[in-house]
């Protein structure tokens, strides 16, 4: 509103210039209308700045504003209104039109002229009228680059300790009625790993809870085959370097067409080397809504190289599954004569029903591979079913990985315990149970070290000072001193053994824990915290 009334109160002014009128006109008002025009000029430019000030309160875009709000270049003096004959006049006026003419083509034809080269003429019409139209320019490109920046997918990655994440689009903008792929992108620092959705024998699958907005749904996570991540004695599935976790998003015509649409997802991840991290982002991803969509110039290709890679129904082969006891076999026979896939491993979907760390045993018979599976130590849930991912190390032809789901035949037992952390330890301190057998004497001297070392730890340090002092309090006096410590001492002894007897009696009862578990218990968490602080 403000940009008008300025405009108006400029045409205002041109009028009073170019308007026809006698010589009697002009020289008999002269001042009446001088001070009518100024009053009804600075009245309208009033108005122009309160609009100004209440747009710059309401906030947004102040560049945009003073683009808009771009003043009229001042008028030369000698075309101001005066005093005069009424052919001067008109005369004044039509000289004013024909030379802004003449500048402005000027100005166009040599745009990039040195100011020490232009004529004068072109140095005045630079220095009054050109400014504006360069503000005006100006303004121009601003207001196309803010366009294009909103017509593109705008998304920041999350930079954890150890992993970079954001979520990806496959195209430019969001069509309703046609798929789009959306991929969780995690970039892991070197030697750092995540997992896969079955993790193997420890770690955790990545999720991705998503916030979409009406009229939008994402489908499940599209796993990448993974790899083998050995971790000592076991084995884990999972993702190192770089991965692209693809969801597919349908859009149906309900999707507002008005102004783009935000993806928002959080994302939790477990992140391995020598330790484990549990980490998470929320991320989201801008989108335009758009009739039209191309692929993504920065991540459309890398998408694409993803999908290639998702395992995908084995083509061209007959899969059965054969349970025998401890083990089942896995028969593949090609329909028709193949070239050697290589070396095959197995990745089920889900876990207790093949052990990881087991090694998987591949034999031929002619043009069919019978692959042995040992069946997991503690089985969870039916095995009615044999699913999961097939890797080859020269491909399935077209195929790098492929999934199976068959049903099972014959009947499998929970096959024998692996051994865990002792199978790494050497033969001459494991046992035929696989349990370390020491003698009485070397643990007792490892209980002592251990108790001196504790004596260093913050929690114990200080209350030693604590029971030094009170024994100095009794001088020389040896009895007290002894009777002090022997007290002393059982209540720590005591408390070890009724805090053993409680575990004991609880496992006795069916549960299933461990020493320290009462610091992984939040009711005795609570009841320190409240012992300490309060």
């Amino acid at each position: 509103m403000s940009c008008g009334v300025e405009r108006e109160a400029n045409n205002y002014t041109g009028r009073m210039i170019r308007g026809p009128g006698t010589v009697s006109e002009h020289q008999g008002a002269t001042s009446a209308t001088t001070a009518r025009t100024a009053n009804r000029v600075a009245a309208m430019k009033r108005t122009a700045h309160r609009g100004r000030r209440r747009r710059s309160r309401r906030g947004g875009l102040p560049w945009i504003a003073k683009c808009i709000d771009v003043p009229a270049p001042p008028l030369p003096a000698r075309y101001r209104p005066s005093v005069g004959s009424e052919s001067t006049l008109r005369a004044r006026s039509d000289l004013a039109g024909r030379e802004a003419g003449r500048r402005t083509d000027r100005i166009l034809a040599h745009p990039g002229t040195s100011s020490r080269h232009r004529d004068p003429k072109v140095a005045l019409s630079a220095s009054s009228a050109h400014p504006s139209m360069l503000d005006s320019l100006r303004c121009l490109v601003r207001v196309v680059a803010a366009v294009a920046v909103t017509a593109t997918a705008v998304a920041a990655p999350v930079r954890t300790a150890h992993v970079e994440a954001e979520l990806v689009s496959s195209a430019t903008a969001l069509t309703p009625d046609k798929p789009l792929t959306v991929a969780l992108r995690l970039k892991m620092d070197k030697g750092w790993h995540t997992y896969w959705q079955n993790p193997g024998e420890s770690g955790l699958p990545t999720k991705l809870a998503w916030q979409l907005p009406a009229g939008m749904t994402a489908g499940s996570i599209q796993w990448p085959p993974p790899r083998t991540l050995p971790v000592g004695p076991l084995i884990n599935y999972g993702y190192e370097g770089e991965v692209f976790l693809l969801s597919d998003i349908a859009a149906t015509s309900a999707l507002p067409s008005a102004g783009p649409a935000t993806l928002r997802g959080r994302a939790d991840w477990l992140v391995c080397k020598e330790i484990c991290i549990p980490e998470g982002a929320d991320l989201a991803l801008t989108l335009p809504v758009s009739s039209q969509s191309s692929p993504d110039p920065q991540w459309g290709e890398a998408i694409a190289r993803a999908r290639a890679l998702l395992p995908r129904p084995l083509a061209g082969w007959t899969v059965a599954a054969i349970g025998q006891g401890p083990q089942v076999e896995l028969a593949l026979t090609p329909d028709a004569e193949r070239g050697d896939p290589g070396e095959i491993r197995f990745f089920p979907f889900a876990e207790g029903k093949i052990e990881p760390s087991a090694p998987q045993t591949l034999a031929r018979d002619g043009s069919m591979l019978k692959l042995i599976l040992p069946v997991a130590s503690q089985r969870v849930g039916e095995f009615a079913r044999v699913a999961g991912v097939l890797t080859a190390s020269k491909g399935f032809g077209a195929q790098a990985a492929a999934s199976i789901d068959v049903p099972l035949a014959g009947s499998v037992v929970a096959g024998p315990a692996v051994p865990g952390a002792a199978a790494a330890l050497p033969a001459q301190y494991a046992g035929n149970d696989g349990n370390v057998d020491i003698s009485l004497g070397i643990a007792l001297a490892f209980a002592l070290v251990g108790g001196l070392l504790l004596n260093l730890m913050p929690c114990v340090f200080p209350v030693l000072s604590l029971k030094v002092l009170r024994f100095a309090a009794h001088g020389f006096d040896r009895s007290a001193m002894r009777v002090h410590g022997l007290a002393f001492a059982a209540g720590v002894i005591g408390s070890f053994w009724l805090l053993a007897g409680l575990l004991l009696a609880l496992r006795a009862a069916g549960g299933e824990l461990g020493w320290g578990f009462q610091l992984q218990s939040p009711a005795v968490i609570v009841s320190l915290a409240v012992l300490f602080f309060v």
